[in-house]
């Protein structure tokens, strides 16, 4: 699955992350749902993005902190960081990992890619995400996660440009809309399931 399809099934699974009536593993603030495809040997990890206030002041709480991969978010990092080892329960091992996510749900997804250069990591995509990395130390690693992240950004989406002169992993797919007289709802996003 690649394109336009990933797309759509990674908006799919964002969208799902933030249900109540499916299973969704929450550790401390984030909370993930996952799918295996058993066809395809992949582990789709959907974080979802904000859905609380404490959340909200968590993405304020963004000076640098130092990782082994480089300078990050501090916020999204300490929670990643505080349960990476649950997070990781949820892959099967061995197989390929897709990660998605919207709004916060997309940084730390970046951030678990970038803490995670050893697992098997097909694809990121994420929608509307804030920028979670001030610096990548591995230019070669900063090379494998641009190969294979793929951020769907609104210029009119104010998330997706604070904090200032920080970064996103990966590159930029960048369409301007404004949909409702919104521009950060994950519903937006579905703008790009036309080929951009």
């Amino acid at each position: 699955m690649k394109g336009v399809a990933l797309r759509e099934y990674c908006h799919k699974l964002s969208t799902v992350a933030y249900r109540d009536d499916v299973e969704i593993h929450s550790f401390g603030g984030i909370d993930i749902y996952r799918e295996y495809h058993d066809d395809t040997d992949t582990t789709f990890l959907a974080f979802a993005g904000s859905n609380e206030t404490f959340d909200w002041f968590r993405g304020f709480h963004f000076f640098p902190k130092r990782a082994v991969f480089g300078k990050a978010h501090r916020g999204y990092y300490k929670k990643i960081k505080q349960h990476q080892l649950s997070i990781m329960a949820l892959v099967k091992p061995e197989s390929r990992l897709v990660l998605t996510g919207h709004s916060k749900g997309g940084a730390e997804a970046q951030l678990f890619a970038a803490m995670m250069p050893h697992l098997n990591i097909a694809a990121v995509v994420t929608f509307g995400a804030p920028k979670p990395i001030k610096k990548l130390f591995s230019p070669l690693h900063e090379q494998q996660l641009r190969d294979r992240t793929t951020n769907y950004v609104n210029p009119n989406d104010g998330f997706t440009r604070v904090p200032l002169g920080w970064d996103r992993i990966g590159k930029d797919v960048i369409k301007s809309f404004t949909v409702y007289g919104s521009e950060h709802p994950l519903a937006c996003y579905a703008e790009f399931f036309v080929d951009v």
